[in-house]
């Protein structure tokens, strides 16, 4: 694949994904349920603190209304998981969580339902 169908293939990638985050939340809004679309790090992106893709994708959350989580900023400012820890909470052979990066994930998410008075605390 050449450079220039890269950037077409990723291109069309993230106008699937956004048409993706529109027709979720038409059918949160036609059905009547809470939407929360969680933009999860890669342990790569932990350790350069930004998004390779996820920022286009939320942004795009962010300008259409549809509730999202940016679980990048909340492991780096509220989770405490930075480039020095990082290896703490992803397996190194597949680059998924671990347990202890799996519980950071659920608080995350817990403290966004919290935030979004979707739950008590």
């Amino acid at each position: 694949m050449t450079k220039k169908e890269f950037q077409q293939a990723e291109g069309n990638a993230v106008d699937i994904l956004k048409e993706s985050l529109i027709s979720f939340k038409e059918l949160a809004d036609k059905e009547g349920f809470e939407l929360l679309i969680v933009f999860f790090p890669m342990k790569k992106e932990i350790n350069n603190e930004s998004f390779e893709y996820n920022h286009i994708l939320y942004d795009f959350a962010l300008e259409n209304d549809i509730n999202s989580l940016d679980l990048l900023q909340y492991f780096l400012t509220i989770g405490n998981i930075n480039s020095k820890n990082s290896s703490d909470y992803y397996w190194k052979k597949d680059g998924h969580h671990n347990s202890t990066g799996y519980k950071k994930y659920a608080e995350g998410v817990y403290w966004k339902l919290v935030q979004d008075s979707l739950i008590k605390n």
